[in-house]
């Protein structure tokens, strides 16, 4: 028998709570064919892409020529236009953005403040 705390019994944990699950559980919208969230080319006018990171909100954040972009899943959000070098988020959830023109610039929420 797998000791608690290790990774075998979270996985038997987790697959019998799934067995013994009777409700509905949908992370796509069940209408809706698999096909229609595919995407295999995204447009941007990003250029090549120098820095990328994930926020712990989700979000997916892309650095490059033509500045910092957001990434939701679906759209891509133009954020700053500066020329993005390196991304970083720190522990308070705080972005530090490495800039080619601007220097160090620190984002919080949405709004932008020179470091």
């Amino acid at each position: 028998m797998p000791r608690p705390g290790s990774l075998r019994f979270s996985l038997r944990l987790f697959f019998l709570a799934a067995i013994l699950w009777n409700g509905e559980l949908y992370g796509l919208d069940p209408d809706k064919a698999i096909t229609q969230y595919v995407h295999r080319i995204w447009p941007s006018e990003q250029g090549a892409i120098r820095a990328f990171a994930q926020t712990t909100d989700g979000y997916l954040l892309l650095g490059g020529q033509a500045g910092l972009m957001r990434f939701d899943g679906l759209r891509f959000l133009a954020v700053n236009g500066d020329w993005v070098r390196n991304i970083l988020e720190d522990e308070h959830g705080r972005l530090w953005i490495g800039t080619a023109n601007s220097g160090v610039v620190r984002m919080a929420l949405a709004r932008a403040e020179a470091a």
